[in-house]
């Protein structure tokens, strides 16, 4: 008994410790995926509904499987007698009789026209629809909290970009007054730097302020409280298992087009159930009862049942067993099944349009995520060696400022190209893990 306590127990505070430590290393790609699973307040309704969903599935079931009910009946009866109704020589006037009854019954379908078949359709397909729906849903989260990550992610990497270029404004702030104190260089140059300085200060301040908001947001998002202390890893790259996809994997049906085909399944079932409620059905039935009633007071001392006119069965009981064949036939119900019928007619064509619209959709998507994947994975690289070559012609241009070879203003526009790549940079991780994401999605895979 204690290790069933004990396990449970366990698993709640590995989950905490883990917890705390993903927040206290900084969170990749994978960690966010895993904290929201195991956080998210979203996934965790989605969880509740598919229970939901489930048991409804399975009252389908429950329609075609036989039925067995049993009942007891317990009452005290106090009769007053009247003199003609006495009977037997003692002048009974009172009696009380204590009444049991049971019943056991038993009810199967023989012949249904259709109904039965088409009901463990609805069973098969409506509990395979909400597994789907699901994963659907899960996923269409996990993306929005993917979205949330890479904007926070952005932003704090902004953060870390509009601090150098802050640092490198205040050196060159620096260099210049005391070449203008100098005279050295001419006054604007001595304030052309100085605008720059609070130019990018002012740009650093907006971006701690995005960097708050989008943070807070993925708070929301995973179920964090705001007191929570939520650090990026801002150093990952392509090495994780979320950007690791095989090949030589097997490409299946996205989640919709999957979904699309069920619901078709499950509301042609449905059509052919409703359609069956024109026709009669043929119905096996048995039962078994019992009854007994016993006097338990009224009878003089010594006296028996029979002595007063009663049958030995009154107190001994009895029981009944019968069984049989019922047919049923709905031969008029107010046009409340030709509606019901024209309701799962109008919509198994809707999901037969829908499914047919996602199978004409599906080569398209695949083909345009493999595509957008693809030119993502370039972008990214791209960027790399683009910041490799900025950084070193930003700093060969802050060598010859410096010497006298460069301007003040050529210098700033070498600032602002490698500001933008290194902008452009960021923008490319995060479509990276956004097309990598819609990659797995539309092949069948989950994100995760």
């Amino acid at each position: 008994m204690c290790y069933r306590l004990f396990i449970p127990f366990f698993s709640i505070v590995f989950s905490l410790v883990w917890s705390q430590r993903i927040l206290a290393r900084g969170l990749s790609v994978e960690d966010v995926l895993n904290l929201a699973d195991q956080k998210s307040p979203d996934i965790e309704l989605i969880r509740q509904t598919y229970e939901a969903g489930r048991y409804q599935a399975r009252a389908y079931l429950a329609q075609a499987l036989p039925r067995v009910d049993f009942s007891y009946r317990f009452a005290k009866n106090d009769i007053v007698l009247s003199p003609t109704q006495g009977g037997g020589t003692s002048g009974i006037d009172r009696l009380k009789i204590d009444d049991y009854s049971w019943s056991v019954n038993l009810g199967a379908p023989l012949y249904t026209f259709g109904r039965v078949g088409a009901l463990y359709t609805m069973y098969r397909s409506g509990t395979d629809q909400v597994e789907r729906q699901k994963l659907v849903d899960r996923d269409q989260v996990l993306r929005a909290i993917l979205k949330a990550y890479v904007d926070a992610l952005g932003s704090v990497r902004r953060v870390a970009v509009q601090k150098k270029a802050v640092e490198r404004s205040r050196q060159n702030y620096s260099f210049v007054k005391l070449e203008y104190e100098g005279g050295a260089t001419k006054r604007i140059d001595f304030l052309t730097s100085q605008a720059r300085l609070q130019e990018t200060e002012a740009d650093y301040l907006k971006a701690e302020a995005d960097r708050n908001g989008a943070i807070d947001l993925l708070k929301v998002l995973l179920g964090l409280d705001a007191k929570d202390q939520l650090e990026l890893d801002v150093n990952q790259g392509r090495d994780s298992k979320f950007f690791q996809l095989r090949e030589d994997r097997q490409v299946k049906n996205s989640g919709s087009l999957e979904l699309a085909r069920l619901t078709n399944e499950f509301s042609t079932a449905n059509y052919k159930y409703r359609s069956a409620a024109y026709y009669p059905s043929i119905d096996a039935f048995a039962s078994v009862s019992g009854q007994a009633s016993t006097i338990t007071d009224g009878l003089p001392e010594g006296a028996t049942v029979e002595d007063e006119g009663f049958s030995e069965s009154f107190d001994k009981g009895n029981r009944s067993v019968f069984y049989g064949l019922e047919f049923k036939w709905n031969l008029f119900a107010g046009g409340a099944d030709l509606a019901e019928q024209k309701i799962a007619a109008s919509q198994r064509m809707q999901a037969k349009i829908e499914y047919e619209k996602k199978l004409r959709e599906e080569q398209i998507l695949k083909q345009n995520a493999k595509i957008y994947l693809s030119t993502a994975q370039r972008i990214y690289e791209a960027s790399l060696k683009s910041l490799e070559a900025s950084k070193l012609a930003l700093e060969t241009a802050n060598s010859e400022f410096k010497n006298g070879a460069l301007s003040l203003t050529e210098l700033y526009q070498e600032e602002e190209k490698f500001r933008s790549i290194e902008g452009e940079s960021i923008q490319a991780f995060g479509a990276l893990i956004l097309a990598t994401a819609d990659y797995r999605i539309n092949n069948g895979w989950e994100i995760q």
